[in-house]
This record gives C-alpha cells, sequence and structure tokens, in this order.
C-alpha cells in the first residue's frame, strides 16, 4: 500500500544546498518517501562505485515507524547499482495523482530512469513483476509507461516470476512486494540476472508499519548484491518538493541518469 494517502504541498525548495552558484545544469531528482540503502552486512554503504544517487547534503534518514533503521550521519544513498541491478528507495516515476499529485517532475525523474534502463538494459522487453500482491502495479504508472514505449521498450505485466515468464525478457521490475517471493522464484530470478537480465527492485520508506523491504532484501541475499534496502525514510528539511519526505537531489551519476 502507498505510505502517504495525501497531496503534497505544491512548490519547491532548494534552500541550503550550498554557496551561492549558478544553478546546476542537471535537473534534481525527485524521490517521494524514500528509503536509503546499507551495504551487504548491514552497515552503511559509502562506495562510490555502488551508489548512484545520493540525497543532498541536508538531507536526514529517520524511524518511520516501527523499524530499527541503521543511521546516517554522512551522505545517504537513494539508488544503488550492482552489476545489471539496480536498487531504487522510492517508486521514482509513480503517477502524479497516485504519489504526491505534483506532476513537476514526472518527465524529468521519467527521463532519468529510462536512462538507467538504457545503461543496464540489453533488449527492450521490460516485465512488472504483478504476481506479489503489489500496490505499486504497471498502473500505476501509466505517464512513464508511456514514455518507456516511445523511447522503444515494451512493458508488460507478469502474472508469475519463474522461467516461463521471464524467457523472452530483457529487464523485469519489482516493487515493494506484501508477500514474499518463494525460493522457485528467486532462484528463477537469479537465473535471469545470471543469463543478461537487468532487474529493478523499487522499495519505498518503511511509513506507518507498512513494510515490505524484507521480501525485497531476500532477492537481494539471493543475488549476493552489494547492497541491501534500509528501515528507514530519508527526509529534507531543505531541499524538497513540497515536504521533507519529498527530497530533491542534484547529486547523481549523470552517465547513468542521462544529464
Amino acid at each position: 500500500m502507498d505510505r502517504r494517502t495525501f497531496l503534497a504541498t505544491a512548490g519547491v525548495a532548494l534552500a541550503g544546498t550550498g554557496a551561492a552558484t549558478a544553478a546546476p545544469a542537471r535537473p534534481p531528482l525527485r524521490l517521494y518517501s524514500p528509503a536509503s540503502q546499507l551495504a551487504a552486512d548491514g552497515t552503511p554503504l559509502t562506495d562510490d562505485s555502488i551508489v548512484a544517487a545520493w540525497a543532498g547534503p541536508t538531507a536526514y534518514n529517520r524511524d518511520a515507524s516501527r523499524g530499527d533503521p541503521v543511521g546516517y550521519e554522512g551522505r545517504i544513498p537513494l539508488v544503488s547499482v550492482d552489476g545489471r541491478v539496480a536498487g531504487i528507495g522510492s517508486m521514482f516515476v509513480a503517477d502524479p495523482a497516485r504519489q504526491g499529485g505534483d506532476a513537476t517532475y514526472a518527465d524529468s525523474n521519467g527521463r532519468a530512469l529510462l536512462s538507467l534502463w538504457d545503461a543496464l538494459v540489453d533488449g527492450d522487453r521490460v516485465r512488472w513483476d504483478a504476481s506479489h500482491e503489489q500496490y505499486w502495479t504497471i498502473d500505476a504508472f501509466g505517464h512513464f509507461r508511456g514514455l518507456a514505449e516511445r523511447r522503444g521498450y515494451e512493458v508488460d505485466s507478469v502474472d508469475a516470476v519463474d522461467g516461463p515468464s521471464l524467457a523472452d525478457a530483457d529487464g523485469l521490475v519489482i516493487t515493494t512486494p506484501p508477500r514474499a517471493f518463494d525460493p522457485d522464484e528467486r532462484g528463477a530470478i537469479a537465473a535471469f540476472v545470471e543469463d543478461g537480465g537487468a532487474l529493478f527492485l523499487h522499495d519505498q520508506a518503511n511509513f506507518r508499519g507498512l513494510d515490505e523491504t524484507d521480501n525485497l532484501n531476500a532477492i537481494a541475499e539471493r543475488l549476493d548484491l552489494a547492497f541491501r534496502f534500509n528501515d528507514d525514510e530519508v527526509n529534507d528539511d531543505a531541499a524538497n518538493a513540497g515536504a521533507p519526505f519529498e527530497p530533491l537531489t542534484t547529486e547523481y551519476d549523470a552517465a547513468l541518469f542521462g544529464a
């Protein structure tokens, strides 16, 4: 389920992000109620070769509900990439009406994610898992799906995660799954990635106890990834898109995100 059932306040706040200089050439990324990532051993993730996007310097992470998050005193990772697997701390490109009601970043975030798809997906057939009771099915991403299809991607839901359902896929998207993936499903994902498939794991903040992070981390463990997801919410009181739980950042890998 969605962590936020109310609309975010309109507007953009970018104060406090550094010395007075010209506006950055790259567009800011907006992450709605995001979670951070950790290293595989559960400690803060600090590896620049893994982290593809960091929160801004005024961001902080907090316990949003019932978890016991790992705290960050330095930079906070929001997107991590290990091989052809990306861990993204929010839905990132959900339709504005489904996540904040603000269309300001729909196109720029969409282009950024498509650039990441271009970097990791060897092909054009992307499948979106709808088999684990997800709230965030492909229906919540209509605007982005249109952008992707105009880019040449074929984006469709799958009702199973197994060898046959992934046989013709080049990429797989998994959003926070309330139902865990069983060992056979995790094995099918591992075989898919080992065969060159790209995997995109979308997490979100542990808001009001609605937490599916453990189910994503079970996939990350099966794949022996260099990152895991944290039980937290990343906030930024200074650089945000209208509320602290909508942090903005320009601290990302421009080569991956197309800026």
